[in-house]
């Protein structure tokens, strides 16, 4: 009785999309004509529908006589689409009518003379499927023929079966399908007859699965999230989903299907994919099932929106980086936008001392005239997330194919951000910079700047005295006049060092 009453209030908060499944034939036109005449008037040509047996409707309509078209003549519920049968039986009849009360104009008999029958079975379409046929004879005393469609309702798990999938349409670069804080898709009469399975491939057991499709534009970002909500507007009946990514090799649901992703999460009753790079032109099919984790938690209510998020992956080698452009004096370069490494490796890749390389991307900068940057890398904390690492290298004889000798590194554990100076840079040299992510948020979405950190070059003043006809060496200069002299060392990795030097002679 408790059930029962949940699922009734369930019922009342979706609406018509609880509604049970219906099948609906509508006679729309027909037509007959016969061998037979009448006596005293000209011949009245009619012809009949019998739907399951349930009766004779006489067309057209003549006066106050017969049935008008187009005429809804046969509606049946079912509570679930599984028990829909497979066929309708429709009869139907050719005739002239003899019957004489009609004749004279004083009633709505029937006399059939010429009579002809047939008797055919017509396909059921799948639940918010509609299909038009025609039936027909063509040969007898009495001709004619008859057109309806036949229509189901969209029911309760109207989207049981794969080949009648609910369609979400096309997702192109930062769109989104479907919303789901709306409970109008549910699995109460759902099975898995001729349905993948994910439970092979490790992961959960489809019993009561229902499906969903949508295809990917020319244009699609780097990373895709479906996310289904339980129960979302408050009905009383959620489901504990389990959700699963297919792709069909021809994209029809007659196809080989290929499992791309899957979840059952224990913790929520709600369920979360993120696809990365996710491929364009492609039809992807989601399957949503419930398991039991509480009594009738297997079956329910529960929303559904598929959301494709603008970013671009940036390059996975280093011969690719991305170009920042010169850091200019006193000011900056940046991507201008977030960028992602989702779809990245480490093929390739140079050592780092600090961490090791899974993920990493690539961009390259022309150091400025201070040889002095600060690298300023933010993870997105509203989409994905991701543990940056950073690291500097420099290409051996300014190619990238070659040796790439390390710089500088840098990674914080716990932290999500970094916030990295580098100096001793060669002015006007380029260098790469690489990004990648720890074990704990290896991929996700980020921002990046590069700065000019202004001269810090050390400097060195000193006041000598010396004889006349002596001198004074600073590195390889050699003074015997009095003045001031400034000399510039150049280090390792293009550090420099100034000495000032106030010389008197006496």
């Amino acid at each position: 009785m408790k059930r029962l009453l949940i699922l009734c209030l369930a019922l009342w908060a979706v609406g018509l999309a609880a509604q049970p499944t219906e099948v609906r034939l509508t006679v729309i036109s027909g037509s007959s004509s016969s061998t037979c005449t009448d006596l005293f008037s000209a011949p009245d040509f009619f012809w009949q529908l019998n739907i399951e047996n349930e009766g004779w409707a006489t067309y057209p309509r003549e006066g106050n006589c017969y049935t008008a078209l187009p005429n809804e003549q046969y509606v049946a519920s079912y509570d679930c689409p599984i028990d829909l049968p497979a066929q309708l039986q429709v009869c139907f009849q050719a005739f002239e009518n003899d019957d004489l009360f009609y004749e004279l104009g004083v009633g709505c008999g029937i006399d059939a003379s010429c009579l002809e029958t047939i008797c055919e079975s017509f396909a059921i379409p799948a639940p918010g499927q509609s299909a038009t046929y025609t039936i027909a004879i063509a040969n007898g005393a009495s001709t004619g023929e008859a057109t309806f469609i036949i229509e189901t309702s969209r029911g309760l798990s109207f989207n049981d079966d794969l080949c009648n999938a609910e369609e979400l349409g096309i997702l192109g670069r930062g769109d989104t399908l479907g919303d789901y804080t709306l409970g109008i898709y549910d699995n109460i009469c759902a099975t898995n007859a001729n349905e993948p399975n994910p439970l092979p491939a490790g992961g959960f057991n489809n019993e009561n699965g229902v499906w969903f499709r949508f295809t990917t534009g020319n244009d699609i970002g780097a990373v895709m999230r479906i996310e289904a909500r339980s129960d979302p507007e408050g009905g009383g009946d959620g489901v504990d989903m389990q959700m699963a990514l297919y792709r069909s090799d021809n994209s029809q649901c007659d196809g080989n299907f290929q499992l791309v992703s899957w979840v059952s999460n224990s913790s929520t009753y709600d369920a979360f994919i993120r696809l990365r790079c996710p491929e364009p032109n492609t039809t992807y099919y989601i399957l949503i099932d419930g398991t039991i984790s509480d009594p009738g938690s297997e079956e329910g209510f529960f929303g559904l929106q598929v959301t494709n998020v603008d970013v671009d992956d940036a390059p996975n080698l280093r011969c690719d980086a991305l170009d920042l452009g010169a850091v200019p004096e006193g000011g900056s370069v940046g991507l201008g936008r977030p960028m992602s490494n989702y779809c990245a490796t480490s093929t390739g890749d140079p050592f780092s001392p600090n961490f090791v390389l899974q993920s990493s991307v690539w961009f390259k900068f022309v150091a400025p005239p201070s040889g002095h940057v600060r690298i300023e890398a933010f993870s997105s904390r509203v989409i994905d997330s991701i543990g940056i690492q950073l690291g500097v290298y420099r290409a051996f004889n300014n190619n990238c194919n070659l040796g790439m000798q390390h710089i500088a590194s840098q990674y914080t554990f716990g932290e999500l951000d970094e916030i990295m100076q580098v100096s001793c840079l060669f002015p006007g040299q380029t260098y790469y910079l690489l990004i990648d992510g720890d074990a704990d948020h290896n991929r996700g979405i980020f921002t990046l700047d590069v700065y000019d950190a202004g001269d810090i070059r050390p400097v060195t003043n000193q006041e000598v005295t010396i004889c006349a006809g002596e001198s004074f060496t600073v590195g390889n200069s050699v003074y015997t006049e009095p003045g001031l002299y400034t000399n510039t060392f150049q280090l390792f990795q293009g550090c420099d060092s100034v000495v000032n030097t106030s010389l008197i002679v006496l």
